[in-house]
């Protein structure tokens, strides 16, 4: 054994504290978009 878990054993925890399968997805599909309005605009010249 060498210390780590593997995703695949302790995932369905972790889904269960999010809320269930729909949250986890729901997460997904709110991740990019939130990265897209943290970015700096553009500079121009």
């Amino acid at each position: 054994m060498n210390g780590y878990s593997r995703w695949q054993d302790i995932r369905a925890e972790y889904v269960e504290r999010a809320g269930g399968e729909e949250a986890v997805e729901a997460g997904k599909q709110e991740l990019p978009k939130k990265a897209e309005r943290a970015r700096p605009f553009p500079r121009t010249r």
